[in-house]
């Protein structure tokens, strides 16, 4: 049986290939190595960085485009998969800009802390925050290096410069749970809908 030597030079390995008579059968073999390093590597670059996940997480899927405001019972509401996700009372205008918001950012997932009755809720799409901006938006940014948690007057607050982003009352895991979330998906602003009593609340870059 002949046998042929080889070597290939790969950065700093050298690999010495044996080829028998199935030259051939090895050519098929270096190949399908080939195409499973580029599959590999396609895979593990920069552009296929995983979405974000805080371990601490409560969250409900939805198809922001099968979401809509409807009224029920005198009441509006953000209805998606059968589920309600807001709650808008007699507000219809506040309903269907939080349908606008929805949509202009794509958000499919609303997040909780603390159910029932969370202290916080939060929006994301794709695993990620939602980032950019929206015309007519009520939004307050903060930096989120300079927030804490604090407690005044027996309520334990989330405060960034001054500026009181959340009220926990006497929650104070809920607290520190939301600092590390806000700090997770580096949020940077806080944005409203409707005020004083905003109806829906969310968080983006």
């Amino acid at each position: 049986m002949q046998r042929y030597y080889r070597r290939v030079m790969d950065f700093q390995t050298i690999i010495i290939l044996n080829f028998t008579e199935g030259v051939q059968e090895m050519k098929t073999v270096l190949l399908a190595v080939v195409l499973c390093g580029l599959v590999v590597a396609s895979c593990c670059g920069p552009w296929c960085k995983p979405p974000t996940r805080c371990n601490f997480e409560d969250c409900l899927g939805l198809d922001p485009m099968e979401a809509r405001a409807e009224q029920a019972n005198g009441s509006w509401r953000i209805v998606a998969g059968g589920s309600i996700m807001l709650d808008f009372g007699d507000k219809q205008d506040e309903a269907e800009r939080a349908i606008e918001i929805i949509r202009h950012y794509k958000l499919d997932e609303q997040c909780f802390v603390g159910r029932p009755n969370p202290p916080m809720r939060y929006w994301k799409v794709k695993g990620e925050a939602p980032s950019g901006a929206m015309p007519g938006e009520d939004c307050i940014s903060f930096n989120p290096d300079n927030i804490a948690v604090e407690n005044g007057s027996g309520d334990w607050k989330i405060v960034a410069d001054g500026h009181i982003i959340l009220n926990f009352g006497d929650q104070e895991h809920e607290a520190r749970t939301s600092l590390k979330i806000i700090k997770c998906y580096g949020f940077t602003s806080t944005c409203y809908v409707g005020r004083p009593d905003a109806s829906m609340v969310y968080f983006r870059k």
